[in-house]
This record gives C-alpha cells, sequence and structure tokens, in this order.
C-alpha cells in the first residue's frame, strides 16, 4: 500500500493548483523520462538486505540445505531437491556462491532420477551464477563439476545439438588444470567417443530436414508436371560452391 503523506498546509494542500514552472515542457518531459528509466533499472536490480537480514536468510537457507544433503546421501532425491529448491527461495539472490552450490546440488539430483532436461537446466543456472562470483579455485572446481553434469545430462538427451553441446563441454573440461584423475580420464574417453556419435546424429538430423524440405518442394512442383528430382545440386571441387542443375527428364 502506498503511504499517505499529510502537509503542514492542511487540506487546502491537494486542492490548489502547483505554481507555474518555469523550466521548458521539453525538458520537464526529458526529466520525467529519465525518472522512468531510472526506475525500471532499480527495479530489475536485486533487493541488497542489511547484515542482519543476509546473515539469517542465509543461515535458514543452509539448514535447508543441510537437510537435503542428507536427503541426497540416502537416496531421497526428490526430498533433496525439494530442500535444494527451498534453500534457493531464501538465499539472497546476488549471493552467487551459494546460489550456484545449490543449482549444482540440484544438477546432482536430477542426473540421480535421470530427468536430463531438468539436470541440464540446473547445471545452466550453476554456471550462469558463477559468471558473476569472484574467481577462486573452488568456483573452479564447481565450474567443472557442473560441466561435468551438463555434459552427461546432455548425452542422454541425445540429438545433434545436445550431443555438440555435450563435446564442447568435455573440450572445456579438458583444459580446466582442475579436472585430474577419474574425472580427467572419464573426460578424455568421451572426447575420443563422442565425434562418431555427433557425425551420425547430425547426418540423421540433416537427412531428416532434406527429406521435408524436398516433400515440400515436390508440393509446390507438382502442378508444374515437375519435382525435386528434377534438380541436382553440383558441388564445384575448386570453389567449394554449389550450383543447382536442371534435369528435365528426371523424374518420369
Amino acid at each position: 500500500m502506498t503511504p499517505s503523506f499529510t502537509s503542514s498546509l492542511g487540506t487546502n494542500y491537494e486542492k490548489s493548483s502547483p505554481a507555474p514552472s518555469s523550466t521548458p515542457k521539453a525538458k520537464r518531459d526529458n526529466e520525467e523520462a529519465s525518472d522512468e528509466e531510472d526506475t525500471e533499472v532499480e527495479a530489475d536490480s536485486p533487493h541488497i538486505f542489511s547484515p542482519d537480514e543476509e546473515a539469517s536468510l542465509l543461515a535458514r537457507s543452509t539448514a535447508e540445505k543441510t537437510t537435503g544433503n542428507a536427503h541426497f546421501h540416502n537416496a531421497a532425491y526428490l526430498l533433496a531437491i525439494e530442500s535444494y529448491t527451498s534453500a534457493l527461495r531464501l538465499c539472497p539472490t546476488y549471493l552467487s556462491s551459494p546460489i550456484a552450490i545449490l543449482h549444482s546440488n540440484l544438477a546432482a539430483c536430477h542426473l540421480q532420477l535421470q530427468q536430463w532436461p531438468d539436470a541440464q537446466t540446473a547445471a545452466d543456472a550453476c554456471l550462469a551464477a558463477l559468471e558473476n562470483a569472484v574467481a577462486s579455485d573452488a568456483h573452479e572446481q564447481l565450474k567443472a563439476k557442473a560441466r561435468l553434469r551438463r555434459a552427461k545430462a546432455r548425452e542422454n538427451i541425445g540429438g545433434w545439438s545436445a550431443l555438440q553441446g555435450a563435446l564442447d563441454d568435455y573440450s572445456a573440461l579438458e583444459k580446466m588444470p582442475c579436472v585430474v584423475g577419474a574425472e580427467r580420464r572419464l573426460v578424455l574417453a568421451q572426447l575420443a567417443k563422442l565425434p562418431p556419435k555427433v557425425k551420425v546424429a547430425q547426418e540423421l538430423e540433416v537427412g531428416e530436414m532434406m527429406g521435408k524440405l524436398k516433400q515440400l518442394g515436390n508440393g509446390i512442383l507438382k502442378p508444374f508436371g515437375l519435382s525435386t528430382d528434377n534438380f541436382n545440386v553440383v558441388k564445384d571441387e575448386k570453389s567449394g560452391g554449389y550450383s543447382m542443375q536442371f534435369n528435365q527428364g528426371a523424374g518420369k
């Protein structure tokens, strides 16, 4: 509710006409527009709590996260998701590190439940939060963990785009010094295994797309007694470009 204010001038304050302004109308309009823009910027900014409020919210969020950790270790993944989600609601949004950790934990839960798209979304949120965090060894390790989880989710989602995304994640992980031991061996194994899968998925999706385009083209050309078989795409080996040739006898 908007608070009301009482003027020392009494009830005549609201009824009286404002004094004429010496400021030109165009300038006043620009100032008002500027005030509106400032208000919009402020509305998009996260609310900053007082130190006491922040400490209280963070303590409650941490308690929920601890409960979620216990559920996770007991393989109660749905309950863990509930706790981590509650912790996210309590945590001030400008605290990048705890926000990133909670999203990473959610990604781990969704992986255990084989909820691949949700796991990818949670890992994405973790990495987005880390973009605003101060660089540190702990954050680099958390970033690697999120990429590993996102790569696994993308592999299981399948399809050209998702598999290529998984390959990109593993390529980035290979360059991270904090990825060592079993994790590095996994990354190297996936970098060897994924490229053929990406190629097969690409060819399949391109083939399906071309089939749909051919079907559409045939529908358009049919009234003219033609079909897409009348047109051949020929590659110029010298330039690497393509040209289309018309063959009237084809398709009969």
